[in-house]
């Protein structure tokens, strides 16, 4: 997978939400389901699985929905929800900078249960397709904090992960350095309801591999057993790039 590319991609992409009813070729298909062995987990020792999968095959209320999406399941351990939203994050990049357009989507689940690995559970779809809306034209574009208030040091990597989409655009990360390539990631705790709470932790992974993506790989996550406790914010982990 070009880093490069996807870095690229971090000002431009959008949430697409307008596609055409054209299904992809199964060539297009097949060298997007050959990127899924190239994405990096956060923590490699969370198992997970991705599947392509036809509209059909789901249970959603968006009308918008495009022909296909991608389905993660993990297995359930410490970090898997963040592991997932690091994972998605490169995969949405991946297929903006190939013209496609992209979007994650939380009221969506596949039909089939019994599809699911096992001993994982399902949680999240990319959908993706021919999209109809055009790319942003840069950072302008994009509606999100003064960087202030996702990072007390800001820099040209905490700038391009300030820029990750998350639910109702609630950007719950926040970002401390502990030196030049070191990251304490921090989830700010701005709701109580377990299913926002459930996506925001998505979200932080997502930023998270926006952080990857700047330094153009080479990462390391892991957690502190005393990390620096910083008031209306929950540690997650600590990511070097």
């Amino acid at each position: 997978m070009n880093l490069t590319a996807l870095k690229d991609t971090i000002t431009k992409r959008r949430s697409h939400r307008s596609y055409t009813e054209n299904r992809l070729s199964d060539a297009t298909l097949a060298t997007i389901e050959s990127t899924f062995g190239e994405l990096v987990p956060l923590f490699p020792n969370i198992k997970y699985s991705l599947r392509l999968v036809e509209r059909e095959e789901l249970r959603t209320t968006m009308r918008w929905f495009p022909p296909m999406a991608i389905v993660l399941f993990s297995e359930v351990e410490e970090g898997y929800l963040e592991n997932a939203g690091f994972i998605l994050g490169q995969l949405d990049l991946y297929l903006q900078s190939t013209g496609l357009g992209a979007c994650f989507v939380g009221m969506g689940k596949p039909l089939d249960i019994t599809t699911i690995p096992d001993n994982m559970e399902f949680v999240m779809l990319l959908a993706f397709g021919e999209s109809l809306d055009a790319m942003r034209s840069g950072e302008k574009d994009f509606a999100r904090l003064d960087i202030s208030e996702v990072t007390d040091i800001p820099d040209a990597a905490t700038a391009l992960a300030g820029l990750a989409p998350s639910s109702l655009n609630s950007q719950p990360w926040y970002f401390t350095k502990t030196d030049r390539r070191t990251y304490r990631v921090f989830r700010k705790e701005l709701v109580r309801s377990r299913n926002i709470t459930r996506m925001n932790l998505i979200d932080v992974g997502i930023a998270a591999s926006y952080l990857f993506i700047a330094a153009l790989g080479t990462r390391r996550a892991f957690r502190e057993e005393k990390p620096t406790k910083m008031s209306g914010k929950q540690y997650l982990f600590t990511i070097e790039v």
